[in-house]
């Protein structure tokens, strides 16, 4: 330590160490201020650029100086919220700081978001979702309005892409119900073809005797062209290969049950084709009465079948499940062994085969056909 006397001026104490020297200004000094200083005595200001990160105090791991509060207030050295995990994201609120908020969890946008993924990498992942209430909650819900007029056209979802080439197993959308790899519950092909691996519900309708009618059609042409033909349409069973046959396809519907019934009625079969272009009509089993000893050919219905009549009864009624309300088209034939005199009559209700003497015997084959 030197101690020294300026002329004119109290003494000034000069500690010289190893790496600096710190001086103690005297009172009453005046003049340019130099080192660290800037400006003149009596009131230098600390020289730009000489305050580093090497002469501020250490800090504890991830931290930061700053002044998360509401009033204006020193810096202090505050924490960083540790947000690295899956989902996470800084969220800075004001007076509090800075803390970990979900990743979009409960947003709302009120203006277009656009995400402009890079090649090769997903456009958007929604994962970990789990609805376990019993109430409907949607894992993604699309809600709106369209309202639109004119010749103007609106989308509540719209995916448009653009099919430059594709693999024989690239669709456009992809739904699946169980994990991925598994077959997707619906497909749509960059074709327009729609997989559905499953049954095709059009609607449920609970709250009115009589529910609007649904229709599946062919490509339909718009109005302002003359003359154009309007798109086939097939309903095809799924393909076999080599020496397996394709599948059957069924027309089905439910007949009317009992009355005050609150559960769906069962469906049945009223036409079905095979691969070898055979087909077969179905419905409900009609009744026989009055026959003798008869019996009704396993596969009969309303629409067609056969009763094989012994035991010489003077007639025979088949009374259908459901009556007909309008006829197109009825044949009722005998095949051999009915007498001379045979006859039978239609209504919508049933077939009555009548005879004089002798009594009935044979088979009778009958088609009805209407509504």
């Amino acid at each position: 330590m030197i101690m020294r006397q300026a002329v004119g001026l109290p003494f000034i104490l000069v500690a010289v160490g190893a790496a600096h020297a710190q001086s103690v200004i005297p009172s009453g000094a005046v003049g340019p201020a130099s080192g660290d200083l800037a400006g003149t005595y009596p009131a230098p200001v600390i020289a730009n650029g000489v305050v580093t990160t090497a002469k501020l105090a250490p800090i504890a791991a991830n931290s930061v100086l700053s002044n998360w509060t509401s009033v204006t207030a020193n810096v202090s050295a505050n924490t960083w919220p540790s947000c690295s995990s899956a989902g996470k994201a800084l969220k800075y609120q004001s007076g509090v700081g800075l803390g970990c908020a979900n990743f979009l969890g409960s947003n709302t946008f009120t203006a277009t978001q656009t995400i402009n993924p890079q090649a090769e990498t997903s456009g958007l992942i929604v994962s970990g979702g789990s609805i376990t209430t019993t109430s409907a909650i949607p894992g993604i819900s699309v809600a709106g309005t369209i309202n639109t007029s004119g010749t103007v056209d609106g989308a509540g979802l719209l995916i448009a892409i653009a099919d430059k080439a594709h693999g024989p197993a690239s669709y456009l959308i992809d739904v699946y119900g169980g994990p991925m790899g598994a077959t997707p519950e619906m497909s749509l092909g960059p074709t327009g073809n729609l997989n559905i691996n499953g049954s095709l519900v059009l609607g449920r309708d609970t709250t009115t005797t009589a529910p609007p009618v649904k229709s599946v059609e062919g490509t339909s042409i718009a109005s302002g062209t003359p003359d154009l033909i309007g798109g086939g349409l097939n309903l095809q069973g799924g393909q076999g290969t080599g020496g397996g046959a394709g599948g059957v396809v069924k027309l089905q519907t439910a007949p009317p049950g009992t009355s005050g019934g609150m559960t769906p009625n069962l469906e049945v079969t009223w036409l079905s084709g095979d691969a070898s272009t055979h087909h077969a009509f179905g419905g409900s089993v009609p009744t026989i009465s009055s026959c003798g000893t008869v019996s009704l050919e396993s596969h009969s219905s309303d629409s067609a079948g056969q009763v094989n009549i012994s035991g010489g009864p003077a007639s025979c009624a088949i009374t259908f499940a459901i009556a007909y309300t309008t006829w197109n088209h009825r044949l009722a034939t005998a095949q051999s062994g009915l007498p001379v005199g045979y006859n039978y009559g239609l209504t919508a209700l049933n077939i009555t085969a009548t005879t004089a003497a002798p009594a009935l015997s044979g088979k009778i084959d009958y088609i009805c056909e209407g509504i």
